[in-house]
């Protein structure tokens, strides 16, 4: 399993930023953002449960879920 995470590592590493939001967008199913936690869905497997704290956010926020992409918005930006 370790050569898999070095080969996506080199490979995230070398990606341009459109390369990058290509395999983000190919590989993230869904971001779901709830009170106290967010949920990432990555194709094929489990959802991941995420503390708010763990990425740098507080609770509070307002729940929101989105069902559609736009191939207009930028790398690392919420819909």
């Amino acid at each position: 399993m370790l050569s898999i995470e070095r080969a996506l590592d080199s490979i995230w590493v070398e990606a341009t930023l459109a390369e990058r939001q290509i395999l983000i967008e190919d590989l993230v199913d869904s971001v779901r953002f709830y009170p106290d936690r967010l949920t990432v869905e990555v194709v094929g497997a489990p959802p991941i449960l995420v503390t708010l704290k763990e990425v740098g956010l507080h609770t509070g926020t307002r729940s929101m879920v989105s069902e559609t992409r736009t191939d207009s918005a930028p790398l690392g930006t919420v819909e």
